[in-house]
């Protein structure tokens, strides 16, 4: 039982560490555990080695750890992929070797669809175009979303990209991994080296999914086991607690090791998987993505601080149509309001002077219009068929 666990806790740490770097950037997080584990590891742990490193080796190890970390950050390298991969066929072949012999042949059916998935998933979205915007399809990504004018301004509003010398389209990021900018970007992702877009979400998505079924699969097939053999042993099971009945587990779990492993590293892991599954499902259903809710988180911010306005436009796209063309003009919703900063709360004084628009302060997230939610089957309508940047 000390093995397991040993193992148990080793997996869930991985996959805790994993949660923080993934998310514990983000603003709502901030003040959480999550929050200031990520600034403990981005920022004063290598501050804490760089001091050790200047009392003990007179700075020399410095240098060469900067630049390791700025590679394992900053360049795309298929490190984490190699470590997906490994794990999984390790998994796999653990689980063959081990409990092939315990399944029904519907059992080893089901084994044979799902174990090629997350490799056939993870070439389609590794290897995909994210939605690369060049000069040749510019034009498209212009037309592609409107600017809201909350999170997405056009310009002179925001300046054209420093790295591309692109004016940015609505909902684009400029990947600095990638060295492009990304059509509808939703964030870099290292799982599968490659930038999540607007043109292979699907295949991330796939992605996703197909682990969570390996993970899930491989979790209760590998129980079924760990209970046939805790029947053969003779021991009753019916009327045992649940507790009674997990620790009776853990000695079918003794008897056999490997099988006992896999179910804990697919259980653990899954609740990773499935928790990061589940919150892209729902940026999508919401009609956002990664990138964009760190600017909400932004916004939500400052209306805490009560110094955020809004104000009803008498006609959408005023402002776009004095400039001429309005990108993204295809698109089925308008935006119709106009939220302003004031420098201190209470300072309504500071509030622009506009016909026809009655300036309302901004008690929640709720109260502003996100266009580019379209409602959730038409969202991922988006997502599953995206237009095409030619």
């Amino acid at each position: 039982m000390g093995v397991l666990r040993t193992l148990a806790l080793l997996v869930l740490l991985i996959s805790f560490l994993t949660l923080v770097l993934l998310f514990g950037q983000l603003p709502r997080l901030r003040k959480t555990p999550i929050g200031k584990v990520y600034r403990l590891l981005r920022y004063r742990l290598p501050a804490l080695l760089s001091s050790i490193d200047r009392i003990i080796c007179s700075s020399r190890l410095t240098p060469f750890l900067i630049r390791g970390g700025a590679y394992l950050v900053n360049e795309p390298h298929p490190l984490v992929i190699c470590f997906y991969l490994t794990l999984v066929t390790g998994g796999i072949y653990v689980f063959l070797s081990s409990g092939w012999s315990f399944l029904s042949p519907l059992q080893k059916g089901i084994v044979s669809l799902v174990s090629p998935l997350p490799y056939i998933s993870m070439y389609l979205a590794s290897t995909s175009d994210p939605g690369v915007i060049t000069p040749s399809n510019h034009t498209a990504a212009l037309d592609m979303y409107p600017y809201d004018h909350t999170i997405f301004f056009p310009p002179p509003n925001t300046p054209p990209c420093r790295s591309c010398h692109l004016q940015k389209p609505a909902r684009s990021k400029h990947c600095s991994i990638c060295k492009a900018c990304v059509a509808k970007q939703d964030h870099h992702c290292i799982w599968i080296n490659n930038c999540v877009g607007l043109a292979n979400i699907r295949w991330f998505i796939l992605f996703l999914i197909s682990t969570d079924v390996l993970l899930l699969v491989g979790m209760l097939l590998c129980w079924g086991i760990l209970d046939f053999v805790l029947r053969q042993s003779g021991i009753e099971i019916a009327g045992l607690s649940w507790n009674e009945y997990i620790r009776l587990l853990g000695l079918a779990v003794v008897e056999q090791v490997s099988i006992g492993a896999i179910f804990l590293l697919c259980a653990l892991c899954g609740i990773l998987s499935f928790t990061f599954t589940g919150y892209h499902i729902y940026l999508i259903w919401a009609g956002t993505t990664s990138n964009e809710t760190t600017k909400w988180d932004e916004w939500k911010e400052d209306i805490k601080a009560g110094i955020i306005y809004l104000g009803e436009l008498e006609e959408e796209g005023e402002e776009e149509r004095e400039h001429g063309s309005v990108p993204g003009e295809h698109w089925p919703r308008k935006q119709r309001q106009w939220l302003y900063r004031i420098a201190a709360a209470g300072r309504t004084d500071m509030l622009p002077q506009i016909r026809g628009v009655v300036w309302q302060k901004v008690e929640g997230l709720a109260e502003v219009d996100n266009i580019y939610d379209c409602g959730g089957w038409a969202n991922f309508r988006d997502v599953l068929w995206p237009g095409k940047l030619e």
